[in-house]
Formats: C-alpha cells, sequence, structure tokens
C-alpha cells in the first residue's frame, strides 16, 4: 500500500549484500543485526554453537532458520526439539523481523537471484517465500530480541501519503492477489512439513 522507505531499501541491500557474500564463501552465515541482544542470562558464544548445530540438520536447500525477532508470539506449529528447551516452530502468521537468522549459500543464492527487483522490506520478502520458494522457521523461545527501552527504528517513519480512491482500489486488488499467493504459498509449506 505504499513505496518503500529510504531506510528499508538500504536494510534490504544491506542483507543482500550479506547473502552474496554466504554465497562466495560457501559456508552458512548467522547474520544479526545491529541491534540484536542475547535474550537470556547465561547464554554466550558456546550456546549459540550448540544451538546452529542442532539447527543445521534442519537447513534444507530451501530452509532460512530465525534465531529471534521483536514480536512474541504463541501462535505456531512445533517441527521439533532441537537443544535445552528450543524447538523449532513455523509461526502462522510473520512475526516480522530479520533480526538474527542462520543461511547456507543454497538459499542465500536463492534470495540474491530472486531480489535483484524487490518491493517488499527484507522481513516480508524472506517470510512469504512467493518470489525465492524459500521457507523460514524458527526458534522458540527466541535466542535475539531488540531491547525494548531506547531502541528507536533505523527503519523510520512508515507513515503513509493519503492516497486516491483509483488507487485505494488498486492497492486492495493487488492486495488481494497477494495474499491469495501468500495462502497457497504456506498450505505448500505446511504440506512439507507434514509429509
Amino acid at each position: 500500500g505504499h513505496d518503500l522507505t529510504k531506510n528499508e531499501i538500504a536494510c534490504f541491500i544491506s542483507h543482500r549484500e550479506v547473502w552474496k557474500e554466504c554465497v562466495e564463501s560457501g559456508t552458512k552465515f548467522v547474520v544479526l543485526e545491529d541491534d540484536a541482544s542475547v535474550v537470556r542470562d547465561g547464554f554466550d558464544i558456546s550456546c549459540l554453537k550448540i544451538l546452529i548445530d542442532a539447527i543445521s540438520p534442519h537447513l534444507e536447500r530451501d530452509v532460512v532458520v530465525r534465531l529471534g525477532h521483536g514480536a512474541y508470539k504463541n501462535d505456531y506449529f512445533r517441527i521439533g526439539e532441537l537443544c535445552n528447551d528450543f524447538s523449532l516452530v513455523r509461526y502462522q502468521r510473520d512475526p516480522l523481523c530479520a533480526l538474527a537468522y542462520v543461511i547456507t549459500p543454497e538459499v542465500a543464492q536463492r534470495l540474491v537471484s530472486h531480489s535483484q527487483k524487490f518491493f517488499l522490506p527484507v522481513d516480508d520478502y524472506m517470510w512469504n517465500g512467493n518470489e525465492s520458494g524459500c521457507r523460514v522457521f524458527d526458534i522458540s523461545p527466541v535466542y535475539f530480541s531488540t531491547p525494548l527501552e531506547n531502541n528507536p527504528s533505523t527503519i523510520g517513519s512508515r507513515k503513509k501519503n493519503k492516497q486516491s480512491l483509483l488507487f485505494k482500489i488498486k492497492r486492495e486488488i493487488y492486495r488481494a492477489i497477494y495474499l491469495n499467493r501468500l495462502r497457497k504459498n504456506e498450505k505448500k509449506i505446511m504440506q512439507g512439513m507434514v509429509e
């Protein structure tokens, strides 16, 4: 319903550059945005390594595993147990965020190839999978989050300009088409998890 802000575009390009580095390196990456904070006391890099090792068998050719996000939600399907009390899950609705995730070179290549042009923020693009064919799974509970206090978003204001009636009608038609594609993709993802 509105154009991406300059900061949303810059954020997407930053992630895209990291995906390219992942492809060039030929090794999986843990991608962390600058405001990612470990949620739990007592967890350190060795705990993260154990978690990454537990996640690795689930990193199929089309899977990104998110290690944290900003919205605490409980509406998910449990895919499997990982380590300690962490589970691999698929949220019913995107909790929105590209704060922290594990990505393989194969998935990074798919994301790069399908994002030469983009119209969504990076977290929406990764989640919906319509363009790339990728799936995003999460861990629960989250390992990383953003501090809730004194942490203004660098994305900036998403205030929308006033729109004409014709624009609103066109937007709703495109949104209906987009949401239909998203539902079909989600159904395919859920079927793949059951099989």
